[in-house]
């Protein structure tokens, strides 16, 4: 089994050696002071998606397919991160660090990304995070399926992959995944298989997007995934007809549908933004899967929207051009 992970291990050699000749780069210090400064500071753009009302001064968070350093940084202005890696050779890359006189400053387990929720208590991080990772994974749906099961109610999920990875490395040694974005979800898959997002996530409570991230890319065509772990209170969302409830969910920034009964799936969702004046100021389609019962959709925080309307539409072509047809609309309005 080991000989496919060889290239990840002569990789953390070559990289933990240069450390130790004084022939590392400018970017690969800054990763290694990442692990051992014990006041290096977390990412901004990954730190805004931490818990805002956690008061502890010691958070939670799980790094997955860590390798031998977790790059995450260690603080997060006043609030220490307790961190925890999991990676298939961690006991390799134990031996490695001690070879160097280092121990880690986090706790490294040995472990797989699907078996997650069986090593960990479910609900109990405050923040899961993997990078580069999980397209090198054996099955990355059931890897993702296991991080939401394993953060608590509220945190965030961060999946960081290269694009189509598979195909870049022609499915040499670990990889054997590619993830691609389509027009309203993400897919993984390799020449056997294929598995859309919305079936990865099937029955778990979740919110996901894509995101457009501000500081050094780790690859030139990375996708960034961010998956909002919530649990469905029906009390606190508005009911509509036919049956179907919303809720402004994730500070604002998504709007979640919950249908508790089937809906007609031949019929597309549509997702309006009105300002005040009444203007359309965005505009969105969405697939429905009433398997799933529920569809997030982020909505923009800078267009001046005041009301959402929304609900599910026919169109009829046959009269030379479309013609939509509203089966059924409801509003939530954005004080």
């Amino acid at each position: 089994m080991l000989h496919r992970y060889e290239d990840e291990l002569e990789y953390w050699r070559g990289f933990l050696g240069s450390l130790q000749e004084g022939t590392a780069s400018p970017r690969d210090l800054e990763k290694y002071q990442a692990f051992t400064n014990p006041d290096f500071e977390l990412n901004s753009e990954l730190a805004a998606e931490l818990p805002l009302t956690k008061n502890e001064a010691e958070l939670k968070v799980l790094d997955v397919g860590c390798g031998p350093i977790s790059l995450l940084g260690n603080r997060c202005a006043e609030r220490r991160l307790a961190i925890t890696g999991v990676d298939p050779l961690a006991d390799q890359y134990k031996a490695m660090l001690k070879g160097l006189g280092v121990t880690p400053s986090f706790e490294l387990r040995r472990g797989f990304g699907e078996d997650l929720d069986r090593d960990f208590p479910h609900d109990h991080f405050d923040f899961v995070y993997s990078c580069n990772a999980l397209d090198h994974s054996q099955t990355p749906h059931a890897a993702i399926r296991a991080m939401i099961r394993v953060a608590k109610p509220g945190a965030a999920i961060w999946v960081n992959v290269n694009r189509n990875e598979g195909i870049n490395a022609s499915y040499n040694g670990l990889h054997s995944w590619n993830f691609e974005t389509l027009v309203d979800t993400i897919v993984l898959w390799n020449p056997a298989e294929s598995h859309l997002f919305e079936e990865i996530t099937e029955g778990l409570p979740f919110r996901w997007q894509v995101k457009d991230v501000e500081t050094e890319k780790t690859f030139p065509q990375q996708i960034d995934i961010v998956i909002y772990k919530d649990a469905v209170d029906l009390s606190k969302m508005t009911r509509c007809e036919p049956g179907i409830y919303s809720a402004l969910t994730g500070r604002g920034r998504f709007l979640t549908l919950w249908a508790p009964s089937d809906l007609d799936e031949r019929y597309n969702f549509f997702v309006h933004g009105l300002s005040k004046d009444g203007s359309i100021v965005f505009n969105k389609s969405l697939r429905w899967y009433n398997k799933l019962r529920r569809r997030s959709t982020a909505i923009p925080t800078d267009r001046g929207i005041a009301l959402l309307r929304f609900g599910q539409f026919d169109v009829d072509f046959e009269a030379g051009r479309p013609i939509y047809d509203n089966r059924w609309t409801g509003s939530l309005r954005i004080s």
